[in-house]
């Protein structure tokens, strides 16, 4: 596992496949709840005959440590003069009526300068959403016969947008129309970020409106891949424990190091979990390196112990390796007696008397600048709740290598296998 994978397009949530077809007729827009509530509206256009489109990436690697990737990211399309519907149904869980929310246009990506050459409205207008129930909200969006160019629709300025260009040209779209938004998908680099937030509610269907898909296709190196992890741990007595854990590492277009991560930067990776009661610690299936924690009360009940720690020793050298080559880094723990630790990456010493302990450690990664840059490091994780001390037990055995487990892959990409 590595850290640096993060999610894939925050937005995807709200694009489902593609249906058209426009009719003039009249349409009902229906609050439900637990109890019966009907609110109802004339609307001279068939609201929702289309279905939203979806997000598309598409990725590859190669074993010489490239990768391509291609994204199709979709976005709503008016021309000038014209208009559209887009229906949302929103959902009540709390015990009192909701207000839905109301839509307005801004200029992209200025959230705080509202446009003057879109209007969107709503019906029914001025509508509550019942306890517990659910409300389709139907929002007309305008788009003026002098307006053109990017812009948002967000619920009254908060985070969360649908993209809308309008043009008499709008296949021809592409991200750069839409200044930031690439950063942001890509590396949390343009303005206002929130924006990729799904707006509230479910987008169930659309009108009058296209959608076109902004499109990139970009090649990327990889620095490194991990090839296998594999533990063994030797119990001399309750309070005696050796634990040395293997990391194979394959570099590529560049040199890397491998290490431990330097404290207080890293520390959530790299400490000891403390219980006041047993966890009841078992092995992942597969995996001698990973364990579970048991016994429920004990769940996010740990504390955490961060190293270095009195009666422990490390003994992990660094691992350098040139690029396009192979190497293995070992990590090995001495236990001896848990007398003593840190309670906070900035606290003070705190004497630990008895209790259960676990370790969660994990390998740093660096390339190019280092831990400074958002590409140039990664956590590969060694154990995770391994037992030591008093419920230490012998083990070893090969470990799973987690998908994906290299990196300078796009964030958004996840992980990727070979």
């Amino acid at each position: 596992m590595f850290v640096l994978a993060l999610l894939i397009g925050v937005v995807a949530g709200y694009f489902g496949s593609i249906a058209g077809g426009v009719r003039q007729l009249t349409a009902t827009s229906v609050i439900t709840s637990v109890q019966t509530s009907t609110v109802t509206s004339t609307i001279t256009q068939f609201p929702c005959s289309q279905k939203p489109l979806e997000e598309s990436i598409h990725s590859s690697a190669f074993r010489n440590g490239t990768g391509l990737a291609e994204i199709d990211y979709p976005v709503f399309a008016l021309s000038p003069g014209s208009q559209g519907t887009l229906c949302v149904t929103y959902t009540n869980n709390s015990n009192a009526p909701l207000s839905h929310p109301s839509y307005l246009a801004f200029n992209w990506p200025n959230t705080s300068q509202t446009s003057s050459g879109i209007s969107v409205t709503e019906s029914p207008l001025n509508a509550s959403i019942p306890p517990h129930g659910n409300a389709t909200v139907i929002y007309t969006v305008k788009a003026s016969n002098s307006s053109s160019g990017a812009y948002g629709l967000s619920e009254n300025h908060y985070c969360g947008s649908y993209q809308l260009i309008v043009s008499n040209h709008a296949s021809r779209s592409n991200f750069s129309d839409f200044q930031g938004l690439l950063g942001n998908l890509t590396s949390f680099a343009g303005p206002n970020t929130c924006l990729l937030w799904p707006p509230p509610g479910t987008l169930s269907g659309f009108g009058g409106l296209e959608m076109v898909y902004l499109r990139y296709k970009m090649r990327f190196d990889i620095p490194f891949h991990e090839t296998s992890r594999s533990i063994q741990s030797v119990v001399m007595s309750p309070t005696e424990q050796n634990i040395t854990v293997k990391l194979g590492i394959e570099s590529y277009a560049f040199p890397v190091r491998v290490g431990q991560p330097p404290p207080p930067t890293l520390n959530d990776w790299y400490y000891l979990a403390h219980w006041n009661g047993n966890p009841e610690l078992s092995p992942r299936p597969g995996d001698a390196c990973d364990w579970s924690v048991g016994n429920s009360t004990m769940i996010g009940r740990d504390n955490d112990l961060f190293l270095p720690l009195y009666g422990i020793t490390v003994n992990a050298p660094n691992l350098y390796l040139a690029p396009h080559s192979n190497g293995t880094y070992t990590f090995s723990i001495e236990i001896s007696n848990l007398t003593q630790g840190t309670a906070g990456p900035y606290g003070s010493p705190t004497y630990v008397k008895g209790g259960y302990f676990a370790t969660l450690l994990s390998a740093l990664v660096t390339w190019g600048s280092g831990i400074s840059g958002n590409s140039g490091y990664a956590t590969l994780n060694l154990s995770i709740f391994l037992p030591v001390g008093q419920i230490g037990e012998p083990v070893s055995g090969s470990c799973t290598v987690g998908e994906g487990s290299w990196t300078n892959v796009p964030w958004y990409l996840g992980g990727i296998p070979f």
